[in-house]
């Protein structure tokens, strides 16, 4: 070969470097050019342990045993595999040792967590994988010009109608019936006189609500005139002068006559 190393394909380049591999055993050249490295066979075996040894030969004992019996697989009916003896010989030594049952046991539910964790993954990672496909597969909603139109036209008027609004003036609360009360009757005059800032006359009466034996009443401390209250708190009928310190009415009083 008449060519330099910068003219030599690829595929020329493994041939000659699998070539001169036996002087590197350890190592070969793959297709793609990588270096692998592979397994010595003159190389010596290494020791087995007295326990593994021991073990190698009673699944060497059991397949033996089963290759005579002529046992097959249940499921599958194929013959008798060193697999199969390693499980049969298994199952044989948990049935005489306790302990090695238990050890058994235990590596057993750790192979089936091990393999339903990762039976998990494996779901959750193709569940994912689904539903990212199909939000990549499902179109996206496109809104015509009509549409977008209205749409815009409708939010130009909600500004239109937020800014053409008027505050408006607090409304001042209603007076308390308390204060000035009135009688229903038109025939009798309200002892309650009222008065404004413009004008100036006597002050206004002071009229209390007060709860005499069970019954709502109007009572004026200044000169205890009493009048029952009616539901809407406004003056009823005569009652009498009350008497603060026996917290009783003096009924037997006459109203006042009006001037």
């Amino acid at each position: 070969m008449n060519k330099r190393v910068d003219q030599l394909t690829v595929a020329e380049l493994v041939q000659i470097l699998n070539e001169h591999a036996p002087s590197i055993p350890s190592q070969k050249v793959t297709k793609s050019g990588k270096v692998k490295k592979v397994k010595d066979p003159n190389a010596p075996k290494k020791p087995v342990s007295e326990g593994v040894a021991a073990w190698n030969a009673v699944v060497a004992e059991v397949l033996e045993d089963m290759k005579a019996s002529g046992w097959t697989h249940p499921e599958t009916g194929k013959p008798v595999t060193r697999k199969d003896a390693m499980a049969e010989a298994s199952k044989r030594k948990a049935a005489e040792d306790p302990e090695y049952a238990a050890k058994a046991e235990a590596r057993k539910q750790k192979r089936d967590s091990r393999k339903n964790s990762d039976a998990s993954e494996h779901k959750d990672a193709a569940e994912e994988a689904t539903k990212e496909a199909e939000k990549a597969e499902k179109p996206k909603k496109v809104l015509s010009p009509e549409h977008l139109a209205k749409m815009k036209a409708g939010r130009e008027a909600k500004k239109a109608a937020e800014a053409a609004v008027v505050p408006t003036a607090p409304v001042p609360p209603p007076s308390s019936p308390v204060a000035s009360p009135t009688k229903k009757k038109a025939a009798k005059a309200a002892p309650v006189v009222s008065t404004t800032k413009d004008e100036e006359s006597e002050p206004e009466e002071e009229w209390i609500r007060k709860m005499i034996d069970k019954k709502k009443y109007l009572w004026n401390p200044a000169n205890n005139h009493c009048y029952r209250c009616e539901a809407d708190g406004s003056q009823g009928e005569w009652a009498g002068l009350y008497d603060p310190k026996k917290s009783k009415i003096d009924t037997t009083v006459a109203e006042p006559s009006e001037e």
